[in-house]
């Protein structure tokens, strides 16, 4: 299943929360996220972190949202989703299955992707993306603890938390595809 269908549920509820309310967000990322597993078992693929990932955080959420709409964990879901999609991403390099393999195998050719080098590299580029995504959940967090309006550094944050993997990444892959082809 695609790394991206696994992104949609992460991506619905931040859009939910910021234009409708978390008790509608979560349980509409909770279907999502049962319809994506569905999908997964038919076609005869198993869940991965960032699917079970989503289950459980949504799961949770949208159980919380019901029984007290007023929690203060509200206020601090920004942090919480960064800190379980991170979780999720450090699991699937635990796990020695990195996240990012297959983003990778699409511009790869088929004869690397058993390769050691190959899932040895992704691991790297998966634990800078993990290390990366909860930093950014540690900073949402202090961030709205000591300045709770503060929209703009909180927005500064959060793209900082994705643009420095990702670009990462780009300098990682250039550097790796010249060393292949020297060797």
């Amino acid at each position: 299943m695609s790394n991206l269908r696994n992104l949609a549920p992460w991506a619905l509820f931040s859009i939910g929360c910021a234009i409708a309310d978390w008790r509608v967000a979560a349980p509409s990322a909770l279907a999502v996220c049962v319809a994506n597993a569905i999908a997964r078992r038919q076609a005869g693929e198993t869940a991965d972190e960032m699917a079970v990932a989503g289950m459980v955080f949504f799961g949770a959420v949208t159980i919380l949202s019901g029984a007290d709409p007023t929690s203060p964990v509200r206020d601090y879901l920004p942090a919480l989703t960064a800190a379980a999609i991170g979780a999720a991403m450090l699991v699937s390099v635990v796990r020695g299955q990195p996240f990012t393999l297959p983003f990778a195998r699409r511009s790869t050719p088929p004869a690397i992707w058993d390769d050691p080098r190959f899932v040895q590299a992704n691991a790297i580029i998966s634990m800078v993306w993990a290390i990366s995504v909860l930093a950014t959940a540690a900073a949402l967090a202090l961030l709205h603890a000591t300045a709770p309006h503060a929209v703009t550094a909180a927005l500064a944050v959060q793209v900082a938390g994705f643009v420095v993997p990702m670009r990462f990444t780009k300098i990682y892959r250039g550097q790796l595809r010249a060393r292949f082809a020297a060797a």
